[in-house]
């Protein structure tokens, strides 16, 4: 029984499940009006987007994830299909004709992440350590707070708040990530632990104040102490991150913040109605 669990968990993690309930997670934190589609396109969308870069850059996986996969490599083909069916078919389609269309460019760029421009280096998303955070930073802010505010003219300030938090606390959880792999990263990377090492202190510092302020303007007092107690721990976590730590302590923990805080706010606000 504790075997089955190890890989159901294994198969939640590395299959991308956790981070597509922390996209969906965020979305549903910062919009007050949810579509069920959506949700769904957001869920299926990423798990794919994920395993596509993850199948694009095997190479560079660590080795216990790398033999997980070839030990469940059917599976794992099979997954990667079902989630791209289901969400270009079933619910990309569904989707209204303007958002369509404004999606296109981050399904794009989801493509080019993968691609090594070879006489292009500034495209090289994944392989420029500041650009790719900042690429996943943007698509996940795009996905969960513009594309479904944008038609919202009576919320411009709202939104723009909304936006910069998302993007600058994406931007901060993915920094952990580099805390973990600054001695596994290539040098050319030029991932910011790297770049500055023991002042990444201040980066948080800076991160922390940006994000409480914003919280001030976007949530009322009942939410804003639950989301003030949520962004000081994840901050804390963040910033402990690093090589000694468990694989498992950025790529569930951390990564997964969003859905703790959701839990949050639905066990003491019940803010959160779907």
């Amino acid at each position: 029984m504790k075997h089955l669990f190890l890989i159901l968990f294994k198969i939640y993690i590395f299959f991308n499940i956790h981070v597509a309930l922390a996209v969906v997670a965020l979305y549903l934190i910062f919009n007050s009006t949810i579509s069920i589609n959506y949700i769904y396109f957001l869920f299926f969308s990423t798990i794919f987007a994920y395993n596509l870069i993850r199948l694009f850059n095997f190479g560079s996986n660590r080795f216990f994830i790398k033999k997980f996969y070839v030990k469940y490599k059917v599976f794992y083909l099979l997954f990667l299909f079902i989630s791209g069916l289901m969400s270009f078919y079933f619910y990309y389609l569904k989707l209204p004709f303007s958002t369509k269309i404004i999606l296109i460019p981050f399904i794009i760029i989801t493509f080019l992440y993968n691609y090594n421009f070879t006489n292009l280096p500034l495209l090289k998303l994944r392989n420029n350590g500041i650009l790719k955070i900042i690429t996943v930073s943007l698509v996940w802010s795009v996905l969960t707070i513009l594309i479904p505010e944008w038609k919202n003219i009576e919320d411009e300030k709202m939104i723009v708040l909304k936006f910069v938090f998302v993007f600058v606390y994406v931007l901060m959880l993915t920094l952990s990530f580099d805390q973990r792999d600054l001695y596994i990263d290539e040098k050319e990377l030029k991932t910011l632990p790297q770049l500055f090492k023991g002042k990444i202190i201040y980066f948080y510092l800076i991160i922390s104040i940006v994000l409480s302020i914003l919280l001030f303007y976007i949530f009322n007092s009942d939410q804003l102490i639950v989301s003030l107690a949520y962004l000081l721990i994840s901050v804390y976590l963040c910033f402990q991150s690093d090589e000694k730590k468990s694989f498992f302590y950025t790529a569930f923990w951390i990564e997964g913040f969003p859905i703790w805080w959701l839990i949050g706010f639905y066990f003491i606000n019940n803010q959160i109605k779907i």
